[in-house]
Parts: structure tokens; C-alpha cells; sequence
């Protein structure tokens, strides 16, 4: 009886949407429609990202790396995690180091002082517009610096393929109401995941891009009927939490990029406060938060990896201090049942390194629901004073080898 009246609650919520009117909210988040259309996206973007690749990136110029740093902003900064881990696994050979990094950390606080090195030293920035200032910054101290810079951007004519040595073009399909940023976290990851299957090939590595394209495609696809199961879910949470004063993502390093790309989305479609923690800080700090009861705590873990043991000890302390608290995690798991614990499943998967393409959608679908429960304009309104979106008008500095010494 109660399924059936929270099945009609959920029917009349969707009813309610479709109809234009008076009553409907001003504002909409589409977020949710950016979803939908990951999957008519997948085989187009796997196509586009897998032929700029194979344009630009061959054995001979690349081959003499020993440092790779993958460099971002904001969600872009997402996408370099999970990158990140793909470069590591299926790349690891000959002791190159890979390295996601903030952009302000390379082009403000990194000393590059070995001149021998910088010449081993690749740069991979993420920008789709490719006109951020911390972008360039980066950039042109590269280029300063004589390391070698690559650019990962929809915008092939930007500033940024202009100072790059090698421009990967990711080619997304434009998309109607593409804001805030989703299909471009998503582009941007599936070109660092092809672009590490790239450099496993020259490493003469197992992994290739062919299989890699297979293996994400596949694997993606899988999120597919899950997607309406996820939205009468998130639905109801939605309902549930659409006044908390804080939402947190707990994840450690196999799901740091969905968590941190979680809490983007909450803020920037929500306004309401969210942050990420991992499994072991959040008992050290976040734990001790006030509004026990309103705040949720979602955890996002696969249980391939090696830090089960501490993510459910966390759960357990979240569990006792009356905290709501949600574990988004692979159904092919096989860990306890914790009394109190509310799963969320994502879709099996035998290789790790693929979940972060896809388990930030469960939090991306609740962060949608309350923001059309709030009637939330995007961005707080687009809230910036004028002059201060210092995004793309911040001053750009170039930084020399020594401290404080600069070039421009």
C-alpha cells in the first residue's frame, strides 16, 4: 500500500512537470537531460575523442616523457582524478610519473627547476573553452619553461591550441542546455582514458584504444536501464533533503572525482552547502558536524579496491551518530549488511578504473531534483558582480624557474 501511494506521489511529480503553465517553476535544471543523452553521446564521442588521438599523439614524440602532469580548473580538475588512475594502471611502465594537478598549483607554486627534466616533462590541460586565465597562465610557463604542453578542449580555434604543442579537439556534439558542465566532464574523461590507452600501446602495454572504446562503451551502457530506477530514487531523496544545510560525499581515492564532481553540482544547481571527504578525514573532522539528522551522507566506493574495510568502519560511525547515510556502490559487490545503511547500486564492473565514468550520475540526478523542488536558478542567477568573473579575467602572471622571479 505504501509503494503504491509513493508510486503515485512519484507519477503525479512527472505528470506535473510535462504540463506548461502558470504553476510550473521559473526556473529548470537540466542536468537530468544532459544524462539522457550520454548514451546517444557514447559511440560519437568514443569516435571523435579515439580520431584526435590518433591524429596528434604518436610513438616518436612522445616516447621520451617521464613526467606527465594532467592540469585543470574546476570540473575539469574531476576529470584529471580519474584520468589520473587510467594513466597509472594501464600506462606504468619505464618509471613515468603521472600527476593530476590544479592549474594554480603549476603555474603559481611548482618550481621546475631541473632543465634536464622540464625537457621530459609533459603538460595535459583540460579546458573546454580554452580561454580560462589559469589555463593560459599554465601554458605560457610551460612554453617558458621548455616543457612540452598538450591542450584537451572543445574550442579548437582558442587561445589555448594557439600556446599548446599538441591539441587534442574532443568534438562533443553540441547540446541545447549543456549548463553547468556534465557532457564535457564526460568527453573530457573518456579522452584521458582513450589518450592512457594510447600511451599503454607505445609502452607496449596490454591495453589498447580499441579495447579501451569496447570497455567503456560497454560498461557505460549498462547505466542505461538503470537510469529511471535512479530517478524515483534520487526523487525521493530529493524530497527528503531539499532543505538540508549540507549535503557530503564521502570517497577516497578510486571515487574522489565523483565525489568532488558531486558536490559541483549540488552547489552550483542548489546553493546548498556540500563538500567531499574521504574515508579516513571524515572521522578525523566532518564527522563532528551539527544537523545531525537533516545533513545525508552519501559514500561512493567499489569494492575492488583495497579500502573496504575502513569505508564501512566510517559508514558504521555515520550509522551511529544518527546521520542518514547512503552507500553508492558496484552490485556486484560483496560486503556486509550494515543495519541502518540505504544502497544505492551502480552497474557491475570488473575493472575499477572504469566507475568513475559513470558513478557520479546517481548525485548529479538527486542535485537536479532539488533544484526544480527549490525552483533554484542555475549559478545563484549568474551571481557575479561585474568585473568579477575572474575566471576568464583574472591576471595572468607568468612564473620563471626561480622563486618569484617573473617572466610576463
Amino acid at each position: 500500500m505504501v509503494q503504491d501511494q509513493e508510486k503515485f506521489k512519484w507519477l503525479h511529480y512527472l505528470n506535473k512537470k510535462m504540463k506548461v503553465g502558470k504553476n510550473m517553476n521559473v526556473n529548470r535544471c537540466f542536468l537530468k537531460d544532459q544524462i539522457d543523452s550520454l548514451f546517444d553521446l557514447l559511440p560519437v564521442q568514443l569516435e571523435n575523442s579515439k580520431k584526435t588521438i590518433e591524429e596528434n599523439v604518436h610513438k616518436e614524440d612522445f616516447m621520451h616523457f617521464r613526467h606527465v602532469y594532467i592540469v585543470a580548473s574546476g570540473d575539469s580538475y574531476m576529470a584529471a582524478l580519474a584520468g589520473q588512475r587510467a594513466f597509472e594502471k594501464y600506462a606504468n611502465k619505464y618509471a613515468v610519473h603521472y600527476h593530476a594537478v590544479k592549474a594554480m598549483e603549476i603555474s603559481r607554486f611548482n618550481e621546475f627547476t631541473d632543465k634536464d627534466l622540464n625537457e621530459q616533462t609533459l603538460v595535459i590541460v583540460i579546458s573546454k573553452s580554452g580561454i580560462g586565465s589559469r589555463v593560459i597562465e599554465v601554458l605560457k610557463r610551460v612554453n617558458a619553461l621548455n616543457m612540452t604542453g598538450m591542450v584537451i578542449t572543445d574550442s579548437i580555434d582558442s587561445k589555448a591550441v594557439e600556446l599548446a604543442k599538441y591539441s587534442l579537439y574532443t568534438d562533443t556534439p553540441k547540446f541545447t542546455n549543456d549548463r553547468p558542465a556534465l557532457r564535457s566532464y564526460f568527453a573530457a574523461m573518456v579522452t584521458l582514458y582513450l589518450l592512457a590507452a594510447r600511451f599503454s600501446e607505445m609502452y607496449g602495454n596490454s591495453m589498447n584504444m580499441e579495447t579501451m572504446s569496447k570497455n567503456i562503451h560497454d560498461y557505460m551502457l549498462l547505466y542505461k536501464d538503470k537510469i529511471a530506477v535512479y530517478d524515483e530514487q534520487m526523487m525521493k531523496l530529493a524530497e527528503m533533503y531539499k532543505h538540508a544545510n549540507s549535503i557530503t560525499f564521502v570517497g577516497d581515492s578510486d571515487e574522489q572525482s565523483s565525489c568532488n564532481f558531486a558536490v559541483s553540482k549540488v552547489i552550483e544547481v542548489t546553493g546548498i552547502h556540500s563538500k567531499s571527504d574521504d574515508s579516513e578525514e571524515y572521522g578525523h573532522i566532518n564527522y563532528f558536524n551539527h544537523y545531525v539528522v537533516t545533513n545525508p551522507v552519501f559514500f561512493i566506493a567499489n569494492s575492488l579496491n583495497s579500502n573496504m574495510s575502513r569505508v564501512l568502519e566510517t559508514i558504521k560511525q555515520s550509522i551511529a551518530v544518527g546521520r542518514p547515510t547512503y552507500l553508492m556502490i558496484n552490485e556486484n559487490s560483496e560486503i556486509e549488511d550494515v543495519e541502518g545503511l540505504n544502497k544505492i547500486m551502480l552497474p557491475p564492473v570488473e575493472d575499477d578504473v572504469l566507475q568513475p565514468l559513470g558513478s557520479y550520475i546517481p548525485a548529479t540526478i538527486l542535485a537536479n531534483h532539488i533544484s526544480d523542488l527549490l525552483d533554484e536558478p542555475l549559478f545563484r542567477g549568474n551571481i557575479y558582480p561585474e568585473g568579477f568573473n575572474t575566471i576568464r579575467n583574472s591576471k595572468i602572471v607568468v612564473y620563471g624557474e626561480d622563486e618569484n622571479e617573473i617572466i610576463s
